[in-house]
């Protein structure tokens, strides 16, 4: 009993078959190692302090979640009853880093048209607004700015708290042992200027890694990435250069020996040259030779000479004694017409003749 050989189409599924349940566990390895470390990883505690009550929230990549709302109240019972929550103190335990958050109704906001100038110019100026039209001194306000440029001028946000109430949220955290990473403001996207808010500055940077530490490490890969392409480019560009410059000096090699071999195809010839016209009848020796021939009443139209033989054509009186005057000249022989005798209106004929040539002895 023979075993059948698998087909191509067997391997091909069977193949199939083991990418397919690979990528399975890879994407399952992926969700359990990397991405819940991820999201873990970005998860920190946020307190909303409003007028009455601070929330504890657990913010992270799925959203926000409330954990528990408490009555406002001082540090030392705050940061007591924060620790004693399972779930707040598991949260604790991986950062101290927290962010603060306040209502809405507690900030002042403020757009103002201005012209077009530097931050510091315009934090100045958007001071100047400020204490025209809030009843509150500057100096007892915490404020940022953020500008919109509009070609000549800027559109200015402008957000205000109390100094005060800021103060004692931060006391409150770090009386706790709390650093305060972040300022928000409810239904404010952006968060409070670190330039102008008391916020601790290493919490801070944690924080900013925090939120944006995969874009910063999926930029870092792309540049990466296009360093290598970027290298790998330089290195093919560089080969490239190098058979180029191969190819450059084979192509002046390649000149340089069609150059020799053409000088020496000229040195062949010239040195050939004067055998050659030694042992070649000279012209002029012949067509002398012809002309002292030929019978008075006759000359030539045509001369020709190839090979050993001449070819003439021309006009003549007596032409039935040209056969015979080449033939008896001693440097030509075979004397014949190539074609019939061709009567003229002068009474002469014209002819054609060939004849063989002896050698080229000069008379």
């Amino acid at each position: 009993m023979t075993t059948p050989h698998p087909t191509a189409a067997d391997l091909r599924a069977t193949a199939a078959v083991l990418l397919a349940e690979w990528r399975r566990e890879l994407a399952a390895w992926w969700r359990e190692a990397v991405a819940r470390r991820v999201r873990d990883d970005r998860e920190y505690l946020r307190f909303d302090f409003a007028a009455d009550a601070i929330a504890l929230t657990r913010v992270n990549t799925d959203g926000e979640q409330l954990l528990e709302r408490l009555p406002r109240l001082d540090a030392v019972e705050l940061g007591s009853i924060a620790a004693g929550m399972p779930r707040v103190r598991a949260l604790l335990q991986r950062t101290r880093d927290v962010a603060v958050r306040f209502p809405r109704a507690s900030v002042l906001h403020l757009d103002l048209d201005l012209p077009a100038a530097s931050r510091a110019t315009l934090r100045q100026a958007a001071s100047f607004e400020l204490a025209r039209l809030s009843p509150i001194k500057p100096d007892q306000l915490y404020f940022d700015v953020a500008a919109a440029s509009m070609g000549a001028k800027a559109l200015v946000t402008l957000r205000a708290i109390k100094r005060a109430e800021v103060d004692e949220a931060v006391a409150l955290c770090h009386a706790s042992g709390l650093r305060v990473g972040a300022i928000e403001f409810e239904a404010d996207p952006r968060d409070a200027d670190w330039r102008a808010y008391p916020v601790d500055r290493f919490a801070l940077l944690r924080f900013f890694w925090l939120r944006r530490g995969a874009v910063v490490l999926a930029a870092a890969v792309l540049l990466l990435l296009a360093a290598v392409l970027f290298g790998l480019y330089l290195r093919g560009a560089s080969e490239d250069n190098a058979l180029f410059s191969q190819l450059v000096a084979m192509n002046d090699q390649l000149a340089l020996v069609h150059r020799m071999q053409q000088d020496a195809s000229d040195l062949r010839m010239q040195i050939e040259f004067p055998a050659t016209q030694k042992r070649a009848p000279l012209l002029l020796d012949i067509l002398a030779q012809v002309t002292k021939a030929l019978p008075d009443g006759t000359w030539l139209t045509e001369f020709a000479y190839k090979d050993g033989t001449a070819h003439i054509q021309g006009y003549s009186k007596s032409p039935s004694d040209l056969i015979g005057d080449i033939d008896q000249s001693p440097y030509f022989a075979n004397a014949q017409f190539e074609a019939p005798l061709v009567g003229a209106q002068d009474g002469s004929e014209r002819f054609d003749m060939t004849f063989d040539v002896k050698s080229a002895r000069r008379p």
